[in-house]
């Protein structure tokens, strides 16, 4: 009957103990009630919980429960790992039972705990649970006396252990669930944030500014259009002060924050790069998540992230993709605003080169809304760029807004469009002396090289002083820009750089010239195209490698016996006889011709 009633009251405790412990709703308050109910229903005198910090290489008491023991506040609350019964617990998985704590020589810091707490009897076991931060944690509950401990008394703590371990995992878990509920309710209220103040049309700037109470790791926006980098979240660089990372990325480093940019590609914030970058003493490299932002498919900028050491959760990525997602739409916008406004620039200067500006009324008026007053003197500058697709860099709606942005920052009322291939510039010509202008010239040719990563051709037209002049600098500085491409010349270009091909490209315009370069050059084309061979190809290259067969076999790919006969019919069926000097430079000049003409098919 005693066995009987004491399996019940032991159940009850359990029971009692089991409610007293559930009736908790966060960690701290769970753990404290698990100590104070082992106390309350059994007969330990007290009840510690202790968390097992391997990377401190110490046993950290967490809660403890000891009414008896008026020394405790002065008793220590962690113990070396080396010497602790915690540890041997937390390494077995087992329970373990000292007697006598006070006679103890094993563990030297508990014996000094026991005989300061006064306490005797110790049993330690594993919780079977860890805290938020993964570590174990242990239970240990202390007499006041020497008793024996018995194997239910053993059941019944391990019983409660249990218990306790569940509720731990519980909250544990509610914790963590309300931790990402909040999380997400914060991500989706910044999304919101961020599309109203788009959508409110707020510069990238501001937009940037919201971003600061959003990201929990350092960030970068890098904006290649006008070639800003905005900054937040502290600095990813232990040694270096915010501040001085702020000025460092908008300065020195920038260069190397720009090429990232311009190569990243997308990863969705699931691999990292190395970005190096120069600091003024040394290269310095810093692995972070680098994503393009872009605009049909073309990078206008880039989203750094360098969470460094730190977890990077699914949250930070959801984060993460919803900032990148507002800055796109941010870019997007402001590409269309300015793609808008470059549409109807052109259409007015379309106007003004061939000369149509006459028979539309208001022109005047609906050209100055835009920014172009034709009543004012203004130089036309052309900046032109490879056809080589390799070497070209930037697509040429980019390359505009580059262009644009830096003309505009060091040219007053500059006004720039895009025509084909080029990219012109209306410089404001007002007072400035020759020396000034080759200041400017050279500092706008730099800037856009450093933004667009490749060196263009730049060509400073004439002054337009009055709309009838527009037309002839526009067909001037075409001119020039279709010589540097295809003499592939890049930096400042003038007429004097080609002698007097450009007086050949003004030549090659008039009919007389086309006819002749029908009758010789475009039927060879027009047979390789409709039989597949390569006759034009074959001639310029042998008046280019100036008669010589062995150079100009090698650089076709061919046998010196094929390029013999490929001469032979070309002289046959087309009458032209490449190996005579004088011919070759002949037909050297009419290809030269052909090619320049053929640049625009449209005149």
């Amino acid at each position: 009957m005693n066995a009987r009633a004491n399996s019940a009251s032991r159940f009850k405790k359990i029971s009692d103990i089991a409610r007293l412990i559930n009736s908790g709703s966060d960690l701290n308050t769970i753990l404290a009630r698990i100590v104070y109910a082992i106390c309350s229903h059994s007969e330990w005198a007290s009840c510690a919980i202790m968390r097992i910090d391997a990377k401190a290489g110490y046993s950290v008491l967490v809660q403890r429960f000891d009414s008896h023991a008026p020394a405790a506040k002065t008793a220590a609350k962690r113990w070396k790992l080396a010497s602790s019964p915690a540890a041997t617990v937390a390494a077995s998985g087992e329970t373990l039972v000292i007697p006598d704590a006070q006679r103890c020589a094993e563990f030297p810091g508990y014996k000094k705990d026991a005989r300061l707490r006064g306490y005797h009897t110790v049993v330690i076991l594993p919780l079977g649970a860890r805290d938020r931060a993964g570590r174990e944690m242990i239970l240990a509950v202390q007499s006041r006396q020497v008793v024996a401990v018995s194997r239910p008394e053993l059941a019944f703590l391990k019983t409660v252990s249990d218990l306790a371990a569940i509720a731990v995992e519980k909250t544990l878990r509610l914790q963590q669930a309300r931790a990402a509920n909040a999380r997400l309710r914060k991500t989706t209220a910044m999304h919101a944030q961020l599309m109203e103040a788009i959508l409110g049309k707020v510069s990238l700037a501001a937009v940037c500014d919201m971003l600061g109470k959003s990201m929990r790791h350092p960030w970068l926006v890098i904006d290649l259009t006008t070639r800003t980098v905005y900054a937040g979240g502290g600095s990813p660089l232990k040694k270096l002060p915010e501040t001085q990372w702020r000025k460092l990325v908008r300065g020195r480093a920038g260069r190397g924050l720009f090429d990232a940019a311009r190569k990243a590609r997308r990863t969705q914030f699931r691999e990292m790069t190395d970005v190096e970058f120069d600091t003024g003493e040394t290269s310095t490299t810093l692995n972070a998540f680098i994503e393009p932002l872009q605009v049909d498919g073309e990078s206008m900028g880039a989203l750094l992230l360098a969470p460094g050491k730190s977890a990077f959760d699914p949250f930070d990525r959801l984060t993460a993709e919803t900032v990148l997602l507002a800055l796109s739409v941010q870019l997007m916008r402001e590409t269309l605003n300015f793609q808008t406004e470059a549409t109807s620039r052109m259409d007015v200067l379309s106007r003004l080169f061939s000369g149509d500006w006459r028979s539309t009324e208001g022109f005047a008026a609906r050209a100055l809304d835009l920014g172009i007053d034709t009543e004012l003197p203004a130089r036309l500058v052309g900046f032109g760029f490879l056809d080589d697709a390799q070497d070209r860099g930037p697509t040429m709606n980019y390359a505009h807004r580059c262009i644009g942005e830096r003309a505009a920052k060091l040219f007053a009322g500059a006004v720039t469009v895009k025509q084909h291939s080029d990219i012109l510039v209306l410089l404001p010509a007002g007072e400035k002396r020759d020396d000034e202008w080759d200041k400017l010239q050279h500092r706008l040719l730099d800037e856009v090289t450093r933004a667009l990563g490749v060196r263009p051709a730049m060509f400073r037209g004439r002054v337009c002083a009055q709309p009838e002049d527009y037309a002839q600098a526009g067909r001037e500085c075409a001119r020039m820009l279709k010589l540097s491409r295809l003499f592939k010349r890049r930096g400042l270009v003038s007429e004097d750089d080609f002698n007097s091909t450009a007086v050949l490209l003004s030549v090659a315009e008039n009919r007389a010239v086309r006819q002749f370069l029908n009758r010789q050059l475009i039927p060879i084309g027009a047979h390789d195209k409709a039989h597949g061979t390569k006759y034009l190809a074959t001639l310029k290259s042998f008046v280019e490698a100036e008669g010589r067969f062995e150079t100009c076999a090698k650089n076709l790919n061919i046998h010196v016996s094929t390029l013999r006969y490929r001469l032979q019919r070309i002289a046959d069926r087309f009458g032209i006889a490449p190996l005579d000097a004088k011919t070759r430079f002949d037909i050297l000049l009419a290809i030269k011709l052909y090619d320049l003409a053929g640049m625009d098919e449209s005149e």
